[in-house]
């Protein structure tokens, strides 16, 4: 996923942040990253999300987009897992992008 203007995430570090996720979320276009994470559910969820699986090194191990409520989805090698509500107009990651994540100051 290639964005000349970067794209907006938000970290979910404690356990009760990833246990929430998206829950109840306003909709927005950040990316919330889950660290550690390698299983995501989606139940209590009113909209689709997209889930990007992730290793240590960055490599994204899987990608599923316009997962529906209800759902669980797990990837064992996984370290972090980056969600977003799916869009159409955006690209999402897909299996084998490489990601780098840069915090800008201000």
């Amino acid at each position: 996923m290639e964005d000349s203007d970067g794209v907006r995430m938000r970290f979910a570090v404690s356990w009760r942040e990833r246990l929430r996720g998206l829950l109840l979320r306003e909709t927005t276009d950040e990316v919330l990253v889950l660290v550690p994470c390698s299983d995501v559910h989606t139940w209590g969820m009113r909209r689709a999300i997209d889930i990007a699986f992730v290793d240590g090194c960055g490599r994204v191990l899987a990608a599923h987009c316009n997962v529906g409520p209800c759902r669980r989805v797990r990837h064992p090698r996984a370290k972090m897992t980056l969600e977003r509500f799916s869009r159409d107009d955006v690209e999402w990651f897909r299996t084998g992008d490489q990601i780098r994540i840069v915090r800008l100051k201000g």
